[in-house]
Parts: structure tokens; C-alpha cells; sequence
């Protein structure tokens, strides 16, 4: 069987649902309507061709990802076991999560909309195994290369439509894009708005991040850290930085999209989850960078893993009691379930090891901490809401609490049966 055959075979399952609602319900926004916020954005169309392309290569990297388990990978021994972690976010987590930012928010959120992307992203992801297969060097590095380079690529482009973007140059009189009838551009109605377009651009400023430190471990470049510090720097930024980062900002966004007033004291902990990680991440990094040991370098990095840690249990408690309990698929209230509770215990795990609590070393972590976020809150939470964005979708096309979806449903409950 071709590979577009199986390409095709997938279709049904992992296309986008927002596609198949649009051809038979004309569901996209009629020209005009809630577009006035749209500063050059892509029509939905693109958008839903790029959220089923990427979850079609999802798919396709899962089966790659298992048919590989048995294979020796970057060596064996540790680095092995943390190529199979970091693959699995490479193959599977990067394409679910960018289908997940492009459906929940819709064109006007994503803004790099390019079915293209779909296409280039699983490629590079490929490349990337054919690289774990083969010895560290200029080879392994040249394959592994084209995943920054689509990092780089989605990180420019989301800069260069971003909310932020138009704000700064309105500010300094520029003339940047603006919007409504003020001529201000828009970051948000609130400051959890605001949090939400920072920890979006933060998100994929991570996965830059972490896929410069993946080519550098290829290319056998450890930068004075030594190759295993390296190669779980690289898949600490996919996972903990890119995966914590999205599933906070996809938290915050239904939040801000169906919040009741007898809801806002959750706004506290979505607004924490929103920047404890976002600022966690790279204090975890500078501490461990600076040496770790002692003096302000060990007090960055506690800092850094004490934020880290509160702000993804307070993710973990809004995903078990405010977010599961609405999902209608009880396959992804239970998943959202298990991410929450993989949480509870990997970030304590994670904070001990920064105190430097006996009994914890690197093998134990690799076993217990990072296989609970790769596999538990990871992986559980994108198929969570990849699951419900499926049950619940509506007939607009957008995702219930999508700044498009609440557009749409306004506009389908004022028109008269």
C-alpha cells in the first residue's frame, strides 16, 4: 500500500471535523462576518486542511513510533530511553498540539495557517527518527536540521501576525495593523486574554528552543553539559515547555471563551497556570546551565522548578474539576483525568530532585517522572481534547470556546428558525 493511500485511509478517522462539518453546512463565516479582527489571516478552509493534515500525521508518526520500540536508538542505555521520549513528542505531540492551537482558536489564532505545514512537519519529524537511528555526527545532525527549521518557520510567522506585533507598533506610531474602532489592535478583552497570546508565542518559542538543543546533541555539540544533559534539555523543552505550555493556553482559552461569573475565582489558578510555566521553564534551564550546585545558580533553579511545579498542579486541578466533568466523550474526560493525576505525581518527584533529596538520580527520574509527563500528561491531554474537539464541535465549525465558535454561535442563535 502507497503512502497516500494510507494518507487517505486515515481521512475519515483524523480529519479535521471542522472540514467535513463545512462541506455539507457551509459553515465558515460568511464574507465579513467576524472578520474585522483578522489582519491578514488565512480563510478557514486553510486552517481546517492544516488541523486534519496534522493530525492525520500524528497518526502516521504514532505507528512509526511503535514499529521503532524495538529498535536501538542514539546509542542505547539512557540516551536510548530518552530518544524514545523525545521522538514520541516529535512524531505525535508537535503535530496534535498545533492541530489543537489552529482548531481551538481557528484561523485568527494560529495565524500561520499554511496547509503546508501539515505536510513539512510529519517530513521533519521523520527525518529526525532516520536521525536517532544513526550515530551522532555531520549526517545524524544534516536529517535532524529541518526540524529547527520548521520551528524557526512557525515561531516567525505566529511573530509576525501576532496581536503583540500590531500592539508595539501602535504604540510607537507606526501605522501597524489595527483594529476596531479605536484603531487600537486588540491582545485581549482581559488579562487572561493577554496570558493567553504570550503563552501561545511562549509555547512555540520553547519547541525553537528545545529543537536547537536536539540538532546540537545530533551533531554531537553538548555545549560543556555532556550528552545526556543535552539530549534531555532537547526533550525538556518539547515536553515541559511546548506540551505544558499549549495545554495551559488551551485551558486558559475555555476559560475566557465560556466563563460564568460564578466561574472567576478559577480565573486565579488559570492565570497562575498561565505564568508559572511559561516563566518556570527557562529559570529551571538558567539554574541548570549556571552549574546547579550552589549559590544563585542552585536558588534559580529551586525558584524555577518550585514555579514549574505549582503552576502545572494548578493546571492539574482546573483539568480534573473544571475542564473534564464538561467533556461529552467519557474516553476524553478520563484521559484529561489521567493527565491531571500524572501530574500529582511527577512535579513533586521533579521538585524533590531539585532539593536534591536522596534516593533520586537520573535513571529514577527517566522511569518515573519523565515517562508520567511524556506518556500521562502529555500525550493524555492532547488526545483528551483532540477527543472532545470531535464530540463537540459545533456546526460553525469552531471549537466551543474559540473566539470564531463563540462568533459563530452568536450569529446561528440570532437568526430566527
Amino acid at each position: 500500500m502507497s503512502a497516500s493511500a494510507i494518507w487517505d485511509a486515515m481521512d475519515p478517522v483524523l480529519e479535521a471535523p471542522g472540514r467535513r462539518a463545512d462541506r455539507g453546512s457551509g459553515g465558515a463565516d460568511a464574507p465579513g462576518e467576524g472578520s474585522a479582527d483578522r489582519i491578514g489571516a488565512p480563510p478557514p478552509e486553510a486552517g481546517d486542511r492544516l488541523v486534519g493534515r496534522l493530525r492525520r500525521g500524528a497518526g502516521l508518526g504514532g505507528l512509526l513510533w511503535v514499529a521503532l520500540l524495538t529498535r536501538i536508538l542514539d546509542g542505547g542505555g539512557q540516551n536510548g530511553d530518552v530518544a524514545r521520549l523525545l521522538l514520541l513528542a516529535v512524531l505525535v505531540l508537535l503535530p496534535l498540539g498545533l492541530a489543537l492551537l489552529a482548531e481551538a482558536g481557528g484561523a485568527e489564532a494560529i495565524r500561520f495557517a499554511n496547509p503546508a505545514l501539515g505536510l513539512v512537519l510529519p517530513a521533519a519529524g521523520w527525518l529526525v527518527a532516520a536521525s536517532l537511528l544513526r550515530p551522532t555526527g555531520l549526517g545524524s545532525g544534516m536529517l535532524a536540521a529541518p526540524w529547527l527549521g520548521v520551528a524557526a518557520w512557525v515561531l516567525g510567522a505566529a511573530l509576525w501576525r501576532s496581536p503583540a506585533r500590531g500592539w508595539l507598533e501602535w504604540r510607537r506610531g507606526s501605522g501597524g495593523p489595527r483594529v476596531g474602532g479605536s484603531g487600537r489592535p486588540r491582545l485581549g478583552g482581559s488579562g487572561l486574554a493577554a496570558l493567553l497570546e504570550i503563552a501561545r508565542l511562549t509555547a512555540l518559542l520553547f519547541w525553537l528552543v528545545g529543537a536547537a538543543w536536539l540538532l546540537a546533541s545530533r551533531l554531537d555539540l553538548h555545549l560543556g553539559y555532556g550528552p545526556l544533559i543535552a539530549r534531555l534539555t532537547a526533550a525538556h523543552f518539547h515536553v515541559a515547555g511546548f506540551a505544558a505550555t499549549l495545554l495551559a493556553w488551551r485551558m486558559g482559552l475555555e476559560r475566557v471563551g465560556g466563563r460564568r461569573p460564578a466561574e472567576r475565582g478559577a480565573s486565579v489558578a488559570v492565570g497562575l497556570a498561565l505564568l508559572a510555566v511559561p516563566l518556570g521553564m527557562p529559570l529551571v534551564a538558567g539554574g541548570i546551565m549556571l552549574g546547579g550546585r550552589s549559590g544563585p545558580a542552585r536558588i534559580l533553579e529551586l525558584a524555577g522548578s518550585g514555579l514549574l511545579t505549582i503552576g502545572l498542579l494548578a493546571l492539574a486541578l482546573q483539568q480534573a474539576l473544571g475542564i473534564a466533568s464538561r467533556f461529552d466523550r467519557p474516553g476524553a474526560s478520563w484521559l484529561m483525568r489521567g493527565s491531571s493525576a500524572s501530574l500529582v505525581v511527577s512535579m513533586p518527584l521533579a521538585f524533590a530532585y531539585a532539593m536534591r533529596l536522596p534516593g533520586l538520580d537520573i535513571p529514577r527520574m527517566l522511569a518515573w517522572h519523565a515517562r508520567l509527563n511524556v506518556l500521562g500528561f502529555a500525550l493524555c491531554g492532547l488526545l483528551a481534547w483532540t477527543l472532545e474537539a470531535r464530540a463537540s464541535r459545533p456546526s460553525t465549525g469552531r471549537l466551543p470556546g474559540s473566539a470564531a465558535g463563540h462568533r459563530a454561535g452568536a450569529r446561528a442563535s440570532d437568526r430566527k428558525p
